[in-house]
């Protein structure tokens, strides 16, 4: 019988030495149930793979089993573990201390960023030219194509220049990405592992409890109450589905004692809006404080506030306690920055300026717009607080005087026509808006609305927009980014930065297409437009 190839001991990945595409590899693709159809939507799609799977693939995991945990546990001494809080280095070189990481990335449903640094590190010592093509492709297939089933959230240069190396591989094919998705790790999920419940206890000499699982969802669609029996009663799912999609179309006005409906729905815009709402904004510190990390909001608030401050001796003082709070090495709140710009804040922390703190909060902002945000917007919480409002809302609806909300199947009818005739329509564009977020692809809409609102802009104005356009979604790493090619990305970046009423006109054709052939016909064939068609047809014979 012949021995199988070992590819990667620590993923237990192996094929039969004669196959260059492994059985492994391609019955693990298959498994994968339903990959969101579109690329882009950076944030979502690293971890989309594993959200979409069943609830049971974690709870029968290793992880959830006491038993396996306090075997771990007890023969990892305390000291030892203090040791794994000296460097993430540290933690990684020992086996106990890789196999913590591992479980605890894997309540986070992060596990393929661990997987793709231990699968690079299985690969640098390859001692021949002949595994280096098969575990390239391995590793590419598993990790970095568009789609793979364990997708790691890498910028578009890196990938790029990833897939053009992978037909004829070096040893130092991956260290570009393995670096980037190192950093993430160190500057994210290493800080929250030291100050989770399993590694204390660790430290503490206690044997681990049953850990609780942080079940993060698809981002929020009402089709996921389907089949549960909510604490409310509602002329049906169908109608729950159609009333939060209508409430994002059109603003109305209705007194409520929670948060206003249309604010709620639009805290998904981005985190600006979610910290610009005062119930966004607790909301979003009680989901970071689950994670381990409320310190970056309260740093950024810390931050807001300073830059307010008038008096010279009050930015002393407020500057002070900002750095003893969130900057020094020893901070009670310390965030993560890098030794940089920790160190330009402390060389300069004596005379402070209200702008000495700027850089260090741009970094912990994008670290929450490209990382936390979106987990927050998938979370059970916000889908909960949600839940919790339709009543509200739906007696709103029917008791408001401000607006009738009622839509006429004529008009429904006739978004089935074109997609321009479904744009023109404010309540079209929202439920559509609503119906690609159920795809993950809601910034192709996102993006066409800002160019259409970009081109009505004064011309003194158009510098800012074309800034805040290209940064959030035509950019390598832009929070929103829109597939387009690079050379269209690039001819875009060279127009924004002389910026005319047309800059972006290419590329929003060329998104406008993507959504004209693949995302509109799927939506006449959804739930969410035949079932409100359906509603309203009885209305007009009324």
């Amino acid at each position: 019988m012949e021995n199988p190839l070992l590819l990667f001991p620590q993923l237990n990945i192996s094929a039969s030495k004669d196959k260059s595409y492994y059985k492994a590899m391609k019955s693990m693709v298959k498994e994968e149930p339903h990959k969101a159809s579109k690329p882009g939507a950076k944030q979502k799609r690293n971890r989309l793979s594993l959200l979409l799977q069943k609830p049971e693939f974690h709870e029968s995991d290793h992880l959830g089993k006491p038993g396996n945990l306090a075997k771990a546990a007890s023969s990892v001494s305390p000291e030892e573990a203090v040791k794994w809080g000296e460097s993430f280095d540290k933690l990684l070189s020992e086996k106990a201390g890789l196999d913590a990481f591992t479980k605890f990335l894997k309540t986070e449903f992060s596990e393929e960023n661990i997987e793709f640094w231990m699968a690079c590190e299985d690969y640098k010592k390859s001692k021949t030219a002949h595994e280096l093509l098969p575990k390239a492709k391995t590793i590419f297939e598993t990790f970095i194509q568009k789609d793979a089933p364990k997708e790691v959230n890498l910028d578009f240069h890196t990938k790029e220049v990833t897939s053009q190396n992978i037909h004829q591989p070096l040893i130092t094919t991956f260290d570009t990405a393995q670096n980037t998705v190192y950093r993430l790790m160190e500057q994210d999920s290493y800080p929250r592992f030291l100050r989770s419940d399993p590694y204390l206890n660790l430290v503490k000499g206690r044997n681990p409890s049953r850990p609780t699982l942080r079940r993060r969802s698809r981002s929020f669609t009402v089709n996921d109450f389907q089949g549960v029996r909510p604490d409310f009663t509602v002329c049906g799912y169908e109608y729950f589905d159609s009333l939060l999609s209508i409430l994002l179309a059109i603003p109305i006005q209705v007194n409520l004692t929670r948060s206003n409906a249309g604010e709620t729905m639009a805290w998904s815009e981005s985190v600006d809006t979610v910290l610009a709402n005062k119930d966004g904004l607790a909301a979003f510190r009680t989901f970071l404080k689950s994670e381990f990390s409320e310190e970056n909001v309260e740093f950024w608030l810390a931050c807001e506030d300073f830059k307010k401050t008038k008096s010279s001796t009050k930015i002393a003082l407020k500057a002070q306690k900002i750095y003893s709070d969130f900057i020094r090495a020893d901070a009670p709140k310390e965030i993560n920055i890098d030794f940089h710009t920790k160190t330009g804040i402390s060389q300069n922390i004596s005379e402070p300026t209200l702008s000495c703190f700027d850089d260090a909060q741009r970094l912990i902002y994008s670290l929450m717009a490209k990382d936390s945000f979106p987990r927050f917007l998938s979370g059970a919480d916000l889908k909960n607080y949600l839940k919790c409002m339709v009543p509200h809302i739906e007696s709103g609806i029917k008791t408001s005087n401000t607006r009738n909300v009622l839509l006429s199947t004529e008009e429904v009818i006739q978004w089935s026509q074109s997609l321009e005739k479904l744009l023109a329509s404010q309540s079209g564009q929202g439920i559509f808006r609503e119906f690609l977020k159920s795809e993950f692809s809601e910034e192709n809409i996102e993006f066409w609305l800002a160019c259409e609102d970009y081109k009505k802009t004064k011309s003194d104005h158009l510098q800012g927009k074309a800034e805040r356009i290209y940064e959030e979604f035509v950019q390598s790493d832009a929070i929103k980014q829109i597939n387009i090619d690079y050379q269209m990305r690039e001819a875009t970046a060279k127009k924004a930065q002389d910026p005319t009423p047309t800059s972006f006109d290419e590329a929003q054709k060329t998104v406008y297409t993507l959504m004209e052939r693949d995302s509109y016909p799927r939506f006449l064939k959804s739930k969410t437009y035949l079932n409100l068609l359906n509603q309203l047809q009885p209305n007009t014979s009324k």
